[in-house]
């Protein structure tokens, strides 16, 4: 009994293990393309710094009119939501989201709100995950030694 018990902990272990390393390269990835994914003309104020910004500040910030659109169009897939709450329920983490406001890639006018809306969903919300508007990639942010 002592054995199977054992194992299935072990089992449960690499499946939530799986999951968070699923969790992590997405979002790698969507920080990856977000802010990779679009070019945008030099406007003289790309060598700005990047701006940390609410979703309130988004919603009225010019560059993002699509945000709030997008983000009541999108319904989350349960089991996204399941599978990410059983993940972080005892494993919290924060999230950083870096976007270019003037991008109109239909990529990141579509992912960015969703990735805010499954966030919501799963119960993370300011300043648990935080957004910087960027120009360009290579723009300046608290976290340019570790990006």
């Amino acid at each position: 009994m002592n054995l199977i018990f054992l194992f299935f902990v072990i089992q449960l272990r690499m499946l939530v293990m799986k999951a968070l390393s699923v969790i992590y390269a997405i979002g790698c990835l969507s920080v990856l393309f977000l802010v990779q994914g679009c070019k945008t003309e030099d406007s003289g104020e790309s060598d700005k710094p990047a701006q940390q910004l609410s979703v309130d500040q988004i919603k009225s910030t010019p560059g993002y009119a699509w945000f709030s659109d997008e983000y009541s169009l999108y319904i989350p897939t349960d089991s996204i939501v399941k599978t990410l709450n059983d993940s972080l329920k005892n494993n919290p983490r924060e999230f950083y989201i870096f976007v270019n406001p003037s991008c109109n890639c239909s990529g990141t006018q579509k992912t960015f709100p969703e990735i805010v809306k499954v966030l919501n969903a799963v119960g993370i919300y300011e300043p648990k995950f935080k957004i910087f508007s960027m120009l360009k990639a290579t723009n300046q942010h608290p976290y340019t030694c570790f990006l």
